[in-house]
């Protein structure tokens, strides 16, 4: 039996005291996020696995912006 996969794009905004994260401090969120909603994900295969999540571009810190998007 063959398990399906999806992409799912995520917009956000970042805004506000948020835009002082960094891009590595943002990406390591949303791994905690869908680690603790106990979501499926894929892990990459070898010796220390991790979660396979790609973003759109880089932010700089300091700049706001209202829409950017994620595929997880």
């Amino acid at each position: 039996m063959s398990e399906e996969t999806y992409k799912v794009r995520i917009k956000y905004a970042k805004m506000g005291v948020l835009k002082y994260i960094g891009h590595l401090d943002l990406m390591r969120f949303f791994q905690k996020a869908v680690k603790r909603a106990d979501l499926d994900i894929a892990y990459s295969q070898g010796f220390s696995p991790h979660q396979l999540m790609s973003f759109a571009a880089e932010l700089p810190a300091r700049e706001s912006i209202l829409m950017h998007s994620s595929i997880v």
